[in-house]
Order: structure tokens, then sequence, then C-alpha cells
């Protein structure tokens, strides 16, 4: 992503509803330590605890961000921008991964590839993997060991083409035009599946993980169903990823929600999306949560509802290692400016009770669902 640019993963401001409430968001669019023999005394390290929320996307290389996570038990997932140069900030970003990981800090490494596209796409894949590569090496080269990437795939224009779903199925044509010109045919598709997983392939001879993050709208499609996927140009079925994150910024879509007079989703948008992450990729499924501040402008009204968004997905019954939240430094403003907060309480209970339904979340997945199912019979074949 361009690093926190208005949209915020713009096809995630996107909201649904019945038509009044369609209507009115269109265009808006997560050592043990065997004692040596001998008289030297040996400190066994504790193991903490998994924090309830196991991963900080961080756009900044700063190097309090690794006390944190050594602190909280949490991996870092540093995001940033890379077009095959090592200018000084690529500098700085394999410096601190470096020292991330001399240190035991756990990392999930999401370089951007800045190409025609502003996120991974089908129509730039060779392209955009072969920057992502390029990164990898540079990695290699100075030693770091093979642990996490995560793609960011989101399509050329996202908010565009969420957009376009909503108008869709409002019934315009100009919008299903729109959708089926963008579209892949099953060939191309199936070309841009063999790409990605061909550099899945090359990352896994070397070592690393690879996973996907994602917008929410692919995952309300039934398992298998690619339309919305082909309409907005991302690949995600049918690549073997080692983990898929779907982005469910609750609070991103307050202000459309507002302005409709509609009550905020609650954390059951949380948890409706933990349960379709479960039901597209099982115990590897997980969920990018936030936005992370409070009282900010994208942020929750205090830290209980943060709370309630991280206790949906262990009710959703995520790994907490795949839930992220996003990002580390719009928890730092404001107020309270301490981004510990946010990961200072540990998993030490039972999961919590699933939260009660409530019918704007119930609206926006019932909106891209049917709008995903409509516009297959349009596609090219």
């Amino acid at each position: 992503m361009t690093l926190f640019k208005t949209s915020v993963r713009s096809g995630n401001l996107i909201s649904g509803g019945k038509v009044i409430f369609i209507a009115g968001i269109i265009g808006l669019v997560s050592w043990f330590l065997v004692p040596a023999s001998g008289c030297k005394k040996v400190t066994v390290k504790p193991v903490l605890p998994q924090s309830e929320c196991g991963t900080a996307w961080i756009g900044l290389a700063t190097p309090g961000y690794i006390d944190l996570a050594l602190n909280y038990n949490l991996r870092l997932a540093p995001i940033f921008e890379f077009n095959g140069t090592r200018t000084s900030d690529i500098n700085n970003w394999i410096a601190f991964i470096k020292s991330a990981q001399q240190r035991g800090a756990k990392l999930r490494i999401c370089p951007i590839p800045v190409s025609d596209s502003a996120y991974l796409d089908d129509r730039h894949a060779a392209a955009q993997l072969a920057i992502v590569w390029n990164f990898v090496q540079i990695m290699q080269s100075e030693g770091i060991q093979p642990t996490e990437l995560i793609l960011d795939i989101e399509g050329m224009n996202a908010a565009k083409y969420c957009s376009a779903l909503v108008s869709f199925q409002l019934g315009s044509v100009a919008a299903r035009d729109t959708l089926v010109a963008n579209a892949l045919t099953p060939a191309g598709e199936d070309s841009a599946v063999a790409q990605y997983q061909a550099f899945v392939n090359q990352c896994h001879a070397s070592g690393w993980k690879v996973g996907a993050t994602t917008l929410n709208q692919i995952a309300v499609e039934p398992v298998g169903n690619t339309n919305i996927e082909r309409v907005l140009g991302i690949p995600i079925t049918g690549v073997s990823w080692d983990f898929v994150t779907y982005q469910a910024y609750r609070t991103s879509t307050f202000s459309v929600f507002a302005s409709m007079g509609f009550p905020l989703p609650t954390s059951w948008f949380v948890y409706r999306f933990g349960q379709l992450a479960k039901m597209h990729y099982g115990a590897k499924g997980g969920l990018d949560i936030g936005i992370m501040g409070v009282n900010s402008s994208w942020g929750y009204a205090n830290f209980s509802d943060w709370q309630a968004d991280v206790s949906a997905t262990r009710a959703a019954g995520i790994d907490p290692d795949l839930v992220a939240g996003f990002r580390m430094e719009t928890a730092n403003t404001p107020v309270p400016g301490d981004s510990a907060l946010f990961f200072s309480q540990l998993e030490s209970s039972a999961a919590p009770a699933a939260p009660a339904d409530d019918l704007p979340t119930d609206y926006y997945i019932e909106l891209y669902d049917s709008a995903g199912m409509r516009i297959g019979q349009y596609l090219p074949h």
C-alpha cells in the first residue's frame, strides 16, 4: 500500500445494505535452553503467552517496535514500497529487519512493488513478483534468514470496482460494463494464478513462507467462486498460500454508516469475517483489524471497542498469530500515545462468546455476495 493514504486500502471503505442504504455509499469506498554442564549458571528465558492480537503492521523502521514485539510476543509486519533500487529508505528497512531478526523478533515482511498498479494484481503479476523476488534476494545477500513474506493483493483501483459492484447491484448497466471490461478470461485468470503459484514455489524452495492479505469483499464469495476476484483483478483462489488474511477494518466503515443514520457495525463485523476466513482457509485464515488508534480520525472511540474486535477474532477461532493490528503508527496519535496499550492484554482465558448479530454487517455481506453471484453470468468465458 502507499502507506496510509486516505483510502486506507480503499476497497474497505465500501459498506452495504438495502437499496436506500446501498445508494448512499456509492463512491466511498492483522528457548527452551538446556542447562549447560559445568559451573556456569544458565538463566532460562521465560516463554511469553501469545498476545490475543499477535501481529502488528508497521510502516516505520522504528527500533522501539522491536522492544515492543519482544515484550508482548508480537510478530512485526513491516510494509513499505520498493521499486527495485536500494534507496536510503530501503537500506533502513534492511537494517531494521536484520536487527529484529538478530534480537529474536518474529517477522512477516510486506514489500509493495512500485509498478503500474499501487497494489499487487493479476495483470502486472510478472513485473510485480520480479520486484518482490529482487527484495528477497537482497535480504538473503545481507544474511537475513528466511521467514515470512506477505503480499498485499488488492488490485488496481479497488475503490472503483467495489463501487461498481454496488452500482451493479442497484441495476446500473454502465457499472456492469465497467466490471466486465476489467475481468480476466478464465485463461487469463489461470495464467495469473500460475505466476503467483510459481512465485510461492520459488520462495518455498528458499525456505520462505508466503501469505497474502486482501480485501474483505473477496471473503464473501462461496468457496471456489472467483467472480469478484476476476472483476477486481485479484488472484487469490488456487494459490497454495501459507496463510491469507482479510482486511476487516471495522472503523473505516463508521463514517459511511453514520452518514446514512444507520447504527455503526459492531464487533460482529470482525466475527463474521473471521468465520468467512476460516470457511475459505481453515487454520490458515486470518484477519487484519483496526484502524488502530483511539479518538483518531479512523480509529476506535475507546480501548474497550478495540478489545471487542480482538475478542471477536478469538470467538471466531482465528489463530492470534494471524490477527494483525493495522497499524502501529496510528496507535500513537493523538492519545494515549502508547502503542503498548494495544497489545498488553494476553490470551489467558477461554475464547469468549460470539458478539450479538448486527444488521449493518449482515447487509454489507449480503450486498457483495449477491453482486458477486449475479455478475458471473456476464463475465467472459
